[in-house]
């Protein structure tokens, strides 16, 4: 998988800064990997909200590297990473390895720099009114930015890796490998059978007769580029007060209200 480290070339506001594992075989980086001390150098922990398992992210050391363990192939974060690095000044961290777990033989270990800061959860209650308001702008920018962001296709909506084809749409009101959906109209279709299949859920005996009256799936507005899971512990503060996303795995091609049902601060 680590073609997909150079497969979209270089712009203007992208450009490889060098770094220690550059120079690392997958062997030398998978014991590193496998020298994490699983309690010492887990990050992103709060416990208090933790309560189906601590992120699986742990720095790497004594480098100003992390790792993220994904059960499942992680071509799409790799992918959408890449091109929101080379079409936008969104800071995301960059993505330096992408190394199967031999362990599991089913998981990936996703390497990229570690950013020295805070997520926003953990923070925001500290910060002033002035200091909200400038990330508040950060994060409209950002999303503007998101969405003049180039699709691989402008008609085939869900995430994307850049082979064209289709994916499961993953996250949100999605269930768990929903689609995927060839055509935009597709997946409008499948939210509309959601609705009905409610409404007939909510019509059995002892449910009440009552049908709620809902809209039909907005296709007015063309597909674009969501995070898709743009919540406070998503979005970090580094110690120059830079506002950063991270967490792309739930990413693709969606209608532009879509980026707004989740942002919530």
């Amino acid at each position: 998988m680590s073609h997909l480290l150079s497969t979209l070339g270089g712009s203007s506001h992208s450009h490889h800064v060098p770094s220690p594992v550059d120079a690392m075989s997958d062997d030398e980086l998978y014991t590193l990997i496998m020298s994490i001390d699983r309690n010492k150098d887990l990050i992103g922990e709060m416990p208090k909200i933790d309560i189906m398992g601590s992120p699986q992210v742990f720095r790497l050391k004594p480098y100003a590297l992390a790792a993220k363990y994904v059960w499942t192939d992680c071509q799409n974060e790799v992918y959408t990473m890449q091109l929101v690095h080379q079409h936008t000044t969104i800071p995301v961290p960059q993505v330096r390895r992408v190394i199967p777990d031999r362990a599991q033989r089913t998981g990936f270990w996703l390497v990229m720099d570690y950013i020295d800061g805070d997520c926003l959860l953990a923070v925001w209650s500290k910060l002033g009114w002035w200091r909200r308001l400038q990330v508040v702008c950060a994060l409209r920018s950002y999303i503007q930015q998101l969405q003049r962001v180039p699709l691989p296709s402008q008609s085939i909506p869900g995430p994307f890796d850049g082979t064209g084809s289709p994916l499961p749409c993953l996250g949100g009101h999605f269930r768990e490998s929903s689609g995927p959906f060839p055509t935009y109209a597709a997946m409008a279709a499948w939210h509309d059978e959601q609705n009905h299949r409610y409404q007939v859920f909510r019509n059995q005996p002892g449910n009440g007769t009552y049908f709620w009256r809902y809209s039909k799936f907005d296709t007015s507005a063309p597909l674009v580029l969501c995070h898709f899971d743009l919540h406070m512990r998503n979005i970090m503060l580094d110690k120059n007060n830079q506002v950063w996303l991270i967490d792309w795995a739930f990413a693709g091609a969606y209608p532009p209200w879509f980026e707004l049902r989740f942002l919530v601060l």
